[in-house]
């Protein structure tokens, strides 16, 4: 008789590797059973840990196994070494093998999950009946005990697993974004997350202190109980609502929740349990789309033209001002009324077709008379565009008067005189009048600029004053009254009213006859078409304001690109002309898409391209005529401009401007026609062409010009080309102060203009045209000029915008010959229109740079500029290994210095921060306004020590800002900074900006008014 005994084998970390059983004999058995059993533990790689025979196991299994003998050997009580029987092989709980000539009884049992096996030998020779018994008992025992033992495995397990879930839960609450807070019925804090715990910026002992009213603004607790009352204590949670908390510090933050009801275990309120989630970042982008809301209605309604929104039912929905205005009807007619409704006759089927063509191709241009409330009719080019929101398509679209433009072409018909005037060799209508203002008109020019034929004319039917503006015709008659008085000639400008109502300007220049007795025998002289150099000053008024908008509602694909050929900007024009979507084309190499062949279908290689050779050399490149390729394949002919851009000299980039001139293009396809007639007829006008070759030349060149220094040298060497047998020149300019006209540029020698001079001291400057003189006795010489005079010269006032810029003065080689007279001054005038319109447009260009980089309230660098420049300055100081420092700072409290004070005083502060910036720094040091209150210094060259003195100095000048006179500001104010370093705090500059706000923000938690170092 006997039993056994097991026990679990752990290894040094405590986990269960296999289990020993033992057999223990009883008394009397005399030892006979344990020669006949035998007993092994096994793991689950078949290595043996324990048996009661070891000799027997290694001579027995010995055949069964691949090891060696003396890794078996080694075996025999511990089993640190391989040893794989076939017994643990065998999927069987019971078998027999056959070891040494004996049959022995296999009892094999798995222990599930535990990796280990119990294996049991037993000698199958006849025994009494007595001894088989006990062997059934032992048996019996040890399928119990292995039972149990698997019992205790899948509890161990149960428990491990239970215990890894729970260190699992509290890692994931942990780790929430989110706070999660529980409190007690009377609001006593009891549980929470770190997220929570980062919201309130209190200390984890802090919040255990802290009830739920400590940490809730009083006007949200009445909101909050009225919830828990009527929602979480009858259905155990609440909808997500949207509260205050009152941070540490005791700033304010919105935050959303949801509150839950906890029950103990009878069932029980015991408790609140809620997620809160932090959305101040939300509410300001909020804040944000309804501030784009209002910017996006004003845009709208501050456009030249109408904007007008509607749906495919034709129900407007939104329209600007401009809309209400051209209509004369209220926003609620407007409202009621269809787009039809304000059309009429072939008009309204035309709008109607492209409404639909609209809705079908996406967009469409109609021009049609919009019919107002009053029954007036206007003429309109309408574009439209199919937009959607929301899935459900919308057109939107605007209307340009062309009222302006019909008057235009009117005009062109004109142009027909152009080709007269080369037939006759006469640039004017010679004319002579009478003191009853009737006039004979020698050729029939006059017939194509008033309507009028000869006959009218020459007949009386028809006089002159007749035609003349009623508001233009007592200055006119004043001008005569002065010649009489004079020298008899005059010129004066008046409008005059064509029989088909139109109205043209006129520039007369005459010579009034008198005879002995001093009576009027007639007048002589020549009449002029000025309406273009009118039109053409009223365009430089408009240009200046088209540029203002040029980028938002320009008419023209404008788009930028950067050194690689990559698009960084297009407007909606280009797009519209291309049929591209703005997603396909940024970040797109424009060449490879637009520009990738020529007319004939062959590569157009980028080399040869101009855009490139301006992101090349940075040389401006004009094309009058070329091809883009449309996002349909079709061609697209083109006219376009590109200009480089440079920051600080530096190449980085080009901004191209093109226009469709596919209507230029059959322009100039009948124009060519009229010109084969004309090759004939312009043998008599080399000169005059070639005047106008240099004047386009000249203008291309001024075009070319990055400053207005190297635009007077461009007229300084051009100039004297057009008057060859002039002895000199000189280019006037107004100063800054607005008093002078000083020398900017000067061609020739001995000439007799002073240098500097006043604004009355020049005739032509008075009176706003060109003043001629050739006569040493003239009265109306010049005062600049010095006496007595000794050649002829001319002044020409260079008009922008009606306003005198400037003065070209020619100064003859000696008196002028009166056969050359007046084409001297028609070019002379021609060259003081073409200068005065590149000089201006200079300067706005400039005007426009300077504001491009620039903060329009604080004087510093914009934003934009900073980051570009930043970029720069790192490469800069990796290739030269220097360091570079940046400095964050921020007004403290300066929004409740705006909410108590004003905006205004909030705007005077920040513009004295500005400028006592400008007064600290170095000029290669590169200072930011970044946003608001909040300002970046970026200094070259500076280590970390040299920035944090800059840094505190700043600190400490701004402290003196309240020490202004009396009443500048109206509190004390100092101001928070973090720094960073390059190398040190990072390498990059969106590493080293996010360091140095790290750092500003520390410095803010610190408690203000100090400089914190990032790191």
């Amino acid at each position: 008789m006997g039993y056994y005994a097991s026990a679990p084998v752990r290894d040094r970390g405590g986990q269960i590797v296999g289990v020993a059983v033992i057999k223990i004999p009883l008394t009397g058995m005399g030892g006979f059973f344990p020669k006949q059993a035998l007993s092994l533990v096994i793991d689950s790689r078949g290595i043996v840990v324990l048996a009661n025979r070891p000799g027997l196991v290694v001579q027995s299994l010995w055949p069964l196994s691949a090891a060696a003998r003396e890794e078996v050997l080694a075996s025999r009580q511990v089993g640190d070494g391989p040893f794989t029987p076939i017994l643990t092989q065998a999927p069987v709980d019971r078998g027999e093998v056959r070891l040494q000539g004996e049959r022995l009884l296999v009892l094999r049992r798995p222990f599930p999950g535990q990796g280990w096996s119990v294996v049991i030998l037993s000698s199958m020779r006849p025994i009494a009946m007595a001894r088989l018994l006990g062997i059934g008992i032992t048996l019996f025992l040890c399928w119990v005990l292995i039972g149990l033992l698997t019992i205790i495995g899948l509890t161990i397990e149960a428990t491990a697993r239970i215990q890894r879930s729970e260190r699992n839960y509290r890692d994931l609450y942990g780790r929430l974004r989110d706070g999660s807070v529980s409190v007690t019925l009377k609001g006593r804090i009891v549980e929470f997350n770190p997220a929570f715990q980062e919201m309130l910026g209190y200390a984890p002992e802090e919040i255990s202190r802290l009830a739920d009213a400590d940490i809730t603004p009083e006007k949200w607790q009445p909101l909050e109980a009225k919830i828990i009352a009527e929602q979480v204590v009858p259905r155990g949670y609440s909808d997500i609502y949207e509260k205050e908390y009152r941070r540490r510090d005791g700033a304010v933050i919105p935050v959303e929740l949801q509150t839950y009801l906890v029950r103990d275990a009878a069932g029980q309120p015991a408790g609140l349990w809620a997620f809160v989630r932090d959305i101040t970042l939300r509410k300001q982008i909020e804040a944000n789309v309804l501030n784009e809301k209002i910017l996006a209605d004003t845009t709208i309604d501050s456009l030249p033209g109408i904007f007008y929104l509607f749906d495919q039912q034709g129900r407007f929905r939104r329209w600007n001002e401009n809309f209400e205005r051209a209509t004369g009807y209220s926003a609620g007619e407007i409202a009621g009324m269809h787009p039809l409704d304000l059309f009429s006759g072939e008009d309204k089927t035309k709008v109607e077709e492209r409404i639909r063509e609209v809705f079908v191709t996406g967009e469409a241009a109609v021009e049609a008379g919009l019919v107002s409330k009053d029954g007036g009719q206007t003429p309109y080019i309408f574009t439209g565009r199919r937009v959607r929101f929301d899935g459900t398509p919308f057109l939107i679209g605007t209307g340009t008067d062309i009222s302006e433009r019909r008057r235009a072409e009117d005009a062109l018909q004109a142009s027909e005189q152009k080709y007269r005037l080369l037939v006759t060799d006469v640039p004017a209508m010679v004319y002579r009048g009478y003191t009853d203002y009737s006039v004979d008109f020698f050729d029939d020019k006059i017939e194509e600029l008033t309507g009028y034929t000869l006959e009218d004319f020459n007949t009386r039917r028809v006089k002159w004053s007749d035609l003349i503006l009623s508001e233009d015709l007592k200055g006119a008659r004043e001008i005569f009254k002065q010649a009489l008085k004079g020298d008899k000639s005059f010129v004066r400008e008046y409008r005059i009213r064509t029989r088909l109502g139109t109205v043209q300007w006129i520039r007369e220049r005459g010579k009034i006859v008198c005879s002995q007795d001093g009576r009027i025998n007639y007048v002589s002289g020549v009449f002029s078409d000025i309406t273009r150099r009118r039109q053409t000053e009223a365009a430089l008024e408009r240009l200046r304001l088209q540029n203002e908008l040029i980028l938002a509602a320009a008419g023209q694909g404008i788009f930028g690109l950067d050194l690689e050929g990559n698009t960084t900007f297009i407007n909606p024009a280009a797009l519209a002309m291309t049929g591209y979507e703005s997603g396909e084309l940024l970040g797109q190499n424009i060449h490879e898409i637009t520009h990738n062949r020529k007319a004939d279908g062959t590569p157009y290689p980028a080399a040869e391209c101009p855009i490139y050779r301006t992101l090349r050399y940075g040389e401006v490149q004009r094309v009058v005529d070329d091809l883009f390729w449309t996002k349909q394949g079709q061609p697209l002919p083109v006219e376009y401009v590109t200009t480089p851009i440079r920051e600080n000299g530096v190449l980085v980039g080009a901004v191209g401007v093109f226009r469709d001139i596919t209507e230029r293009q059959a322009w100039e396809a009948e124009l060519q026609k009229a010109n084969e007639q004309l090759k004939l007829l312009v043998a008599g006008v080399e000169e005059r062409n070639r005047q106008m070759t240099l004047l386009n030349d000249m203008g291309d060149v001024l075009q070319a010009c990055p400053s207005s220094e190297e635009a007077y040298r461009v007229i300084r060497n051009f100039t004297p080309k057009f008057f060859p047998t002039f002895a000199g020149g000189a280019l006037y300019m107004l100063n800054h102060s607005q008093n002078l006209f000083e020398e900017v540029g000067v061609w020739g020698k001995s000439l007799l203009s002073e240098k500097v001079f006043a604004p009355d001291e020049c005739w032509a400057l008075r009176r706003g045209r060109l003043h001629q003189v050739n006569d040493p006795g003239a009265e109306m010489s010049c005062r600049h000029v010095s006496q007595p005079l000794q050649a002829g010269y001319l002044c020409v006032p260079l008009m922008a915008q009606s306003k005198s810029m400037g003065i070209l003065y020619l100064q003859a080689s000696g008196l002028i010959p009166s056969d050359l007279k007046e084409p001297t001054a028609q070019i002379a005038a021609t060259l003081g229109e073409g200068m005065a319109l590149a000089l201006a447009n200079l300067k706005l260009r400039e005007t426009l740079h300077r504001q491009a980089i620039r903060d329009s309230l604080t004087g510093l660098f914009n934003r934009r500029y900073l980051e570009e420049t930043l970029e720069r300055e790192l490469h800069r100081a990796k290739r030269l290994g220097f360091h570079l420092g940046v400095v964050m700072l921020d007004l403290d409290h300066f929004k409740q210095y705006n909410d108590h004070f004003g905006r205004n005083a909030g705007d005077e502060l920040l513009v004295a921060l500005g400028h006592l910036i400008l007064t600290l720094v170095r000029a290669e040091d590169i200072p930011c306004r970044w946003g608001g209150e909040e300002f970046l210094l970026i200094i070259p060259g500076a280590s970390l020590e040299v920035t944090l003195g800059r840094a505190e100095q700043l600190r400490q000048g701004v402290k003196q800002l309240h020490e202004q006179p009396p009443g500048k500001f109206l509190h004390p104010v100092s101001i928070s900074a973090g720094v960073a370093v390059f190398p040190g705090n990072g390498e990059s500059a969106d590493v080293l900006i996010r360091a140095a706000d790290a750092a500003l923000y520390q410095a803010k938690r610190d408690g203000r008014d100090r400089v914190v170092t990032a790191g």
